[in-house]
């Protein structure tokens, strides 16, 4: 039997904790699997635990391999993956999350001809609680870029449909799943939701961008956002703006930090300044000043009047 799908995992600095993901890639009930693992430049003992794992586990319809992508962080190792995958469909996948048993076999039995990407709904285990992470829906382009909706686990595709997208591009530092996600999309690939309960789990790491600093943070963020920004139909780009809302507005609310403050700041005002009309300016401030002070329901907020 061919081979349809490879999995593709990068790891960095993952040596404690990435067992937990390639057991559940072993378990697969998906035969025959490959998997791709690509060490981006770990300096811990990433690279011997995966050759452990690949010389313990592989065989004729368990194809594993590993590749060293030591530069081009996250987007890179992505990339180092894909150029080597040679199956028609790819999954991405990251090292500290798990798949259920089935859940290659649950993709791959969905697909049908008309089918370029396929996605479904994830757990989230977050600090505070789980919660739902969820595929794009009715309005891809604002479930991508609010939601996360093309997040690494949440999606398979067509291999030639990702490549002819460009593949994952490393000049977006952060979100840069939600910036592939937009010219997907973009591309008119044929885009289907796979609907039943859950059959990955995502678990928030202490090795988030979440825990970069706000300042470094903000700078990369208002990069990708213009990589989106481009990307985007004129009819759609007011999304960055209110990404920008966001952002800044949450920055403002966890930092003390003048220097980040006066970026969100005028990250901000840049994003006023392109609003459309007096009500889209009503909105972003009603917006900004609404997740200054609270924490979740401005995504909810905005979806009501901007979709």
């Amino acid at each position: 039997m061919d081979k349809k799908l490879t999995v593709v995992i990068p790891v960095y600095n993952r040596g404690d904790i990435v067992g937990r993901t390639l057991k559940s890639v072993e378990a697969q009930t998906l035969r025959p699997l490959r998997t791709v693992l690509v060490d981006n430049g770990s300096t811990d003992n990433s690279l011997a635990v995966l050759r452990q794992w690949r010389d313990r586990t592989s065989g004729s319809d368990f194809e594993i391999d590993i590749v060293s992508e030591p530069h081009g962080k996250a987007a890179g190792a992505r990339n180092a993956g894909l150029a080597i995958t040679d199956t028609p469909w790819v999954m991405f996948f990251d090292s500290d999350d798990t798949m259920h048993p089935t859940h290659c076999s649950r993709a791959m039995n969905a697909v049908t001809p008309d089918t370029d990407v396929l996605g479904w709904n994830v757990n989230m285990h977050l600090p505070d609680g789980l919660r739902t992470g969820r595929f794009v829906g009715s309005n891809p382009h604002f479930d991508n870029i609010f939601h996360g909706g093309f997040a690494t686990q949440r999606w398979i595709a067509r291999t030639d449909v990702v490549r002819k997208a460009g593949g994952w591009n490393p000049d977006a530092l952060i979100w840069n799943d939600i910036e592939l996600g937009a010219r997907i999309i973009e591309s008119g690939a044929r885009i289907r939701r796979l609907s039943g309960h859950p059959t990955v789990d995502v678990y928030h790491s202490c090795q988030s961008i979440s825990t970069e600093p706000w300042e470094s943070r903000l700078s990369r963020m208002e990069t990708t956002l213009r990589l989106i920004e481009n990307t985007l139909p004129a009819r759609y780009r007011h999304y960055t703006c209110y990404k920008a809302i966001l952002a800044a507005g949450e920055a403002m609310r966890t930092s003390h930090d003048e220097a980040v403050r006066a970026k969100a700041a005028r990250m901000y005002s840049e994003a006023i300044a392109k609003a459309r009309s007096g009500g889209s300016r009503l909105l972003m401030n009603t917006t900004y000043n609404y997740i200054r002070h609270l924490e979740r329901g401005s995504v909810t907020l905005l979806s009501f009047f901007i979709k």
